[in-house]
């Protein structure tokens, strides 16, 4: 039956059967962390965590195996010659990394995003992590966003 051949209202949750339309097929989950403040990296080759940007996706919210659509973008600054670079993680394991070697206080907008995959039934971590490397200084970033989008499978 397709939907042109319903009446409109004439399927009521009454007439579904319990867990009939699961949540992936009702609703569109999405989750966001700004963080507004200077954030400061110095000179590593180490990848850091660019706290608060962790996004926690309970299990719930994955029913079955869902697409997420994660964007983050964030407006960074070094101090010398140097090559900043972001990794989108997922569960652990980077699914994506963007780097850039911007002159002294020149400023870069780093936007960045990549279709994941989440597996069924497990809660979902999903964070950023940066490094500097190529130079001595620093490198300050700020209007930092994560967003997490389930796109459903």
């Amino acid at each position: 039956v397709s939907a042109s051949k319903l009446l409109s209202g004439s399927v009521a949750t009454d007439i579904l059967a319990d867990s009939a339309v699961t949540a992936r097929k009702n609703k569109t989950s999405s989750y966001v962390q700004n963080a507004n403040d200077a954030a400061v990296v110095s000179v590593s080759n180490s990848l850091v965590s660019l706290s608060p940007l962790n996004i926690t996706i309970p299990a719930a919210d994955v029913p079955v195996a869902t697409k997420a659509l994660v964007m983050f973008q964030a407006r960074c600054v070094p101090s010398v010659y140097m090559a900043i670079v972001f990794h989108v993680f997922v569960d652990g394991a980077s699914v994506q990394m963007t780097d850039s070697y911007p002159n002294a206080n020149q400023m870069l907008i780093f936007p960045m995003h990549h279709i994941a995959t989440l597996s069924a039934s497990v809660p979902h971590e999903i964070s950023i992590k940066w490094s500097t490397a190529l130079g001595s200084g620093t490198a300050t970033c700020w209007d930092r966003r994560l967003s997490v989008i389930l796109l459903g499978q």
